[in-house]
Order: C-alpha cells, then structure tokens, then sequence
C-alpha cells in the first residue's frame, strides 16, 4: 500500500508539473496587437532597420506547438518494467505481461522508476527557472539583451509649424540606410523634441527588453501601431528609400479646421545596459523626459539597430484637435 500511495503521489505531481508547463508556456505565445483609428490627417515616417541576420522576430511559428514529441518502437520487456523514448517532460511505462513477477523484482522496479520521475520533476523545474531567467536577462551568456522603446510626445500647435517642418527637412536630407545616418536623425530628432519643453503637453513611454532574436518582431510591432494612426504618408525615408506621396492635394485653407496639438513617436531598438524587463507605459514628468530624450540622444550608432520618427500631422497648417488626441492616442498622460 506504501508503494501504490507513493506512486499515485509521483504521478500527480508529474501531472502538475506538466499542466504548469503547457500554461507558461501559452501565456508566452500569446500575442496581443492592437491597432487605432485612422483619421484624416497625414504624416511622415523616416528611418531604418539594421538587425543581424541571424536576429530573426520568431523562432516558433503562430499557431504551431513549442514541444513535439517523438516516440521509439524499443520492444517492451516481458518481466522487468523499464521506460521508453518520450518527451523531455513525458515517460511512458510499459508493465511486464507475466503475472509471476516477483515481489522483490517489483520493488526493485518501482524504486527505479520513482527516481526516473524526480529526475525529470528537476530537470523540467530547472529547464523553467532558466528560460525565466534568461528572459529577464539575468543569463548574459544566453543572448544579447535589446532595448526597444516607443517614447511618444504631443506638443501644442504653437510648435507645429517648426517641429514639422524641421522632420520634414531632416527626413529629405538623412542617409538612412547607414547606421551612421540613422544615430544623426534619432539625435536631431530628440534634440528637436528637447528643445520644445515650453510646448510638452503630454507623453508616454514604452520599453522593454527582449532577446535580439525577438527585437526586430518587437520594433516592426511599435512601428506599425503608430504608423496605423496615418491616414496617409506625405514622406517617408525607411532604408534609404524615399517617397513622397503625390495623391493628397494640400488641404484649402478654408478647410482646416482649427488644431492644438502635433504628436512625435520615436521608436527605438539598441544595445543598452539591463533593464527591469517588459513593463507597461509609464507617463513622464518633465524631467524624466527630458532625460530620456537626453539618453536616446545620446545613443552610439554602433549601439544602435533600428530607428523610426513617426509624426501627425505633417502638414504645418493642420493641428490634431483635443477629440482627435483622445481617440487617437488615449494613452499619452498630461505632463
């Protein structure tokens, strides 16, 4: 009765041990994207990308199991129980089909297979806590962590005029298909911003840390959200390669509808020091915004990977009204 209780016990607790897994191990395939309203005002977009190769956004495909199995065809003994192939967090027991097996053969089987389970508790246990740690970065030798932030700005329409059209000039004039060009606009971009202090309305911040394999799929993410809230791009300069959007007729005079606010993202991916990990969007005082556009200012161009300045609208006459900032961008905070 001993034995059959332990072994009931070793089995439940391989089974918890199992559902653990596969819940951790959804919660971290979940993607959650989200996109805003488009409305009728127009942007610009400039900058580029310059992950390695071998950084690629996703090593598991959507919708695909992150753990495959493979079972082996060993024949099963007909009077010792011994374990075949299965999963690292799965075993299989195959019982003998003699009914003359001794009680001390039993017991000497039993006990193995019990240590066979405890090794597998432990090695699934210590699998979890370093994929945990190499997630928040705490394993340097695992992978290069990647600092990825989307710091978002709004500044009154008293700014507008030179905020965007100095973007719009530094977007014609930068080479951004070198990593060189990319640090200059990413610095002008975020001196531009300092310099507006007495026009901050409202910010948010954005940052994470992931592994370099999945910055790229993080960056592309941030950019694609905020270049979603364009009806339409009026310039863009991404790698080097420049468009100018011939459709849109400037707007008459007498349709522009008066504006308080322009909205300035800029989305980062670099090389930097260790943070906390992922977190929410923080809203910003003006000191603390100051400095990090001070440090994003700062970055070396050999830090960085990619950079993107996403502004709304582009057009130095039109200004975003109080409604369309809070549908538009409800997540920005008053400074």
């Amino acid at each position: 009765m001993t034995g059959e209780r332990v072994r009931l016990e070793g089995d439940l607790v391989v089974k918890w041990r199992k559902g653990l897994l596969w819940v951790v191990t959804f919660v971290f395939l979940t993607i959650v994207t989200s996109t805003g309203p488009v409305l009728a005002y127009g942007g610009g977009v400039g900058g580029g990308q310059h992950f390695s190769s071998g950084g690629q956004s996703s090593g598991t495909s959507r919708g695909s199991s992150p753990i495959t199995s493979s079972t082996s065809s060993h024949p099963a003994p007909t009077s010792v129980p011994r374990a075949v192939g299965s999963s690292a967090s799965t075993i299989y027991y195959v019982g003998s089909s003699s009914a003359a097996t001794s009680e001390s053969t039993s017991s000497g089987g039993l006990g193995k297979a019990l240590l066979v389970i405890v090794v597998l508790i432990l090695l699934v246990v210590a699998i979890g806590q370093v994929s945990q740690m190499a997630s928040s970065g705490r394993i340097p030798f695992l992978g290069r962590r990647m600092h990825v932030a989307r710091l978002q700005v709004a500044l009154l329409s008293t700014a507008s005029a030179e905020v965007t059209s100095t973007l719009h000039h530094l977007i014609e004039s930068t080479d951004t298909s070198s990593l060189g060009g990319l640090a200059r606009l990413l610095q002008d971009s975020a001196l531009l911003l300092d310099r507006q202090q007495a026009y901050w309305h409202a910010a948010i911040c954005e940052e994470q840390q992931v592994p370099e394999a999945k910055a790229e799929s993080a960056f592309n993410q941030l950019a694609m959200q905020s270049r979603a809230k364009l009806s339409y791009e009026t310039i863009t300069n991404v790698d080097g390669q420049v468009q100018v959007d011939t459709l849109h007729q400037p707007v008459p005079a007498a349709a522009i509808e008066p504006g308080d606010y322009v909205v300035v993202n800029l989305i980062v991916a670099r090389i930097a020091p260790n943070l906390s990990g992922p977190g929410k969007p923080v809203s910003l005082t003006p000191d603390e915004l100051r400095r990090r556009l001070d440090n994003l200012a700062a970055t070396p161009a050999d830090n960085l990977r990619a950079f993107e300045v996403i502004w709304q609208p582009d057009d130095a006459r039109e200004a975003l009204t109080r409604d369309d900032l809070i549908t538009m961008y409800p997540e920005l905070v008053p400074i």
